[in-house]
């Protein structure tokens, strides 16, 4: 599964990869590359609210300091913009670009 779900992702069959990553995780919760690859796959599928949600669970679970956070707040900053959630994008934002700096490139 772990070849299909990627090749999925790659191929931007983002709802197939979504689902398929989303299995991957039902058996092994503690997988953050599933965990970080079905955000990216409910992003590219556009369907904000759960990316959002999955963004905000990986970065409670990767940390501040994870190589994920800066690329996950951008995105999860993206995702509340396109929900009108104009507070919380700028929040998001905010911080990534706190993060993106010579010590943690984006």
């Amino acid at each position: 599964m772990r070849d299909k779900a990627l090749k999925a992702l790659l191929g931007e069959k983002w709802r197939t990869a979504a689902a398929q990553y989303g299995e991957r995780l039902l058996e092994d919760p503690g997988d953050g590359i599933a965990r970080s690859n079905r955000a990216v796959a409910l992003y590219g599928a556009e369907r904000w609210r759960e990316a959002a949600k999955a963004f905000e669970d990986l970065l409670l679970s990767e940390g501040p300091a994870s190589e994920v956070a800066p690329p996950a707040l951008f995105s999860l900053g993206h995702c509340r913009l396109e929900m009108d959630d104009n507070r919380g994008s700028l929040e998001a934002s905010a911080l990534f670009l706190d993060l993106s700096n010579e010590d943690h490139p984006f």
